[in-house]
């Protein structure tokens, strides 16, 4: 069996930073979710690690990372609910959560966010398991973006599933959605290879 990582650190884009006409942007697994809804403004990232969701965005309130070699506003742990009250309360959560922890971190941003919620999830996150199964049944995502199978080591493997962002809030239209994986190849292309990728 494979040794976890600490932290359980698997970062969006295998922690490689996005580069677009030579500025760091978000990996495209966030572009794609920026791009369908763009009412997702001033977030603060609770998870945040090496930055991929975040990465060129003007309008990140705060950002949090319970392992402290990572560059953060904060240093806590964002599956505590004494940790949420050191935060500033924000429009959006949008984060890429420890997968063992995401639902004790989602109960959490649930209550503390104004507007919304976005998580990228293991589709496996519906699973209504006894840990999950009380808080989806009482606030279910409001819509989905499936997306195709990305590399969270930065060696080209993928996970065994697939993930997705999980949106709640009152202020999107609810829905599934399939992105295409050539919306993934599109974005790859416009990314020029730094030196050492």
């Amino acid at each position: 069996m494979t040794k976890r990582r600490d932290f359980d650190f698997y970062p969006t884009g295998g922690g490689r930073p996005a580069i677009v006409n030579g500025k760091p942007t978000a990996v495209w697994a966030a572009q794609s979710l920026y791009r369908r809804l763009p009412v997702i403004a001033r977030v603060a990232e609770p998870c945040v690690g090496t930055g991929d969701l975040i990465a060129g965005r003007t309008d990140v309130e705060w950002t949090n990372d319970v392992d402290e070699r990572r560059a953060a506003t904060y240093h806590l742990n964002a599956a505590s609910p004494a940790a949420w009250n050191t935060f500033p309360r924000v429009p959006w959560i949008v984060t890429n959560p420890p997968f063992d922890v995401a639902a004790l971190i989602l109960a959490c941003a649930l209550d503390h966010a104004i507007d919304g919620v976005a998580m990228f999830l293991r589709l496996s996150f519906l699973e209504p398991t006894e840990g999950r199964a009380h808080l989806l049944s009482r606030r279910p995502p409001t819509r989905q973006l499936v997306l195709p199978r990305i590399s969270f080591t930065g060696d080209g493997k993928t996970d065994n599933v697939t993930c997705a962002w999980f949106v709640w809030s009152r202020l999107v239209e609810p829905g599934i959605e399939v992105a295409s994986p050539i919306e993934k190849d599109l974005a790859r292309r416009e990314q020029r290879k730094l030196p050492w990728a």
